[in-house]
């Protein structure tokens, strides 16, 4: 069992820029986040991947000061599922994040839990990206699908698109335009389960992984 952790700390041997993480399963049973970043990030794209069934889905982060940049994130066509909370959370000076065309699904335990939060602290820079086209299921806290915490902070250039979430609920307000995009195809959100769950994690599934997916996939009919 591994995770997928980029790190920028100085001294940190990990690798920290130019990076690309494709098609792979992630879980189950990770106890911290199966997709971190920390402190200075750059020019990474995380696309094709299944994080699972871990107490946190992920976090892009960095602090307390002095803060460090995480920019030019693409985060595209992944499936995050089962993860209780931070599917991924996004916070502390991301200068620019696109978020993509993702499925997050089943984020609800016990009464608790969330899918994508953006969390603005005060005192820490902004966290700036787009969120387009991805699409949010689970069978509790279901408008605790893509959230905003504002927690005494600023709030950065904010820009939400297309997002499908549970029937009743609704993403935060942009507050700015769309950030440049990555190169790629935007599928609608309609599309998105029925490609992104075919194409996501290892080339080869496990029989457990393989029933994940179909439920999962029969929560976007």
């Amino acid at each position: 069992m591994y995770k997928v952790e980029i790190d920028g700390a100085a001294g940190s041997r990990k690798l920290a820029s130019r990076v690309v993480v494709a098609n792979n399963t992630i879980g189950p049973g990770m106890t911290d986040g199966a997709l971190d970043m920390w402190a200075a990030v750059s020019d990474v794209t995380i696309i094709g991947n299944l994080f699972y069934s871990s107490g946190r889905g992920g976090t892009f982060t960095h602090y307390p000061a002095p803060f460090q940049t995480r920019q030019r994130i693409s985060v595209l066509r992944n499936a995050f599922a089962k993860n209780p909370e931070r599917n991924p959370q996004l916070r502390a000076d991301i200068r620019d994040l696109d978020f993509r065309n993702n499925v997050v699904y089943g984020w609800s335990t016990g009464g608790f839990g969330y899918g994508t939060r953006i969390r603005a602290e005060s005192g820490e820079p902004p966290v700036n990206g787009n969120f387009v086209n991805n699409v949010y299921a689970s069978s509790g806290q279901k408008c605790n699908a893509l959230i905003l915490l504002q927690a005494g902070g600023s709030i950065g250039r904010l820009y939400f698109s297309g997002n499908l979430l549970p029937s009743g609920c609704s993403a935060p307000s942009s507050t700015g335009s769309q950030l440049a995009p990555p190169g790629t195809t935007t599928l609608t959100a309609a599309q998105t389960p029925g490609t992104v769950l075919v194409e996501v994690g290892a080339p080869s599934r496990t029989s457990a992984e393989q029933t994940l997916i179909n439920e999962v996939r029969a929560a976007f009919p």
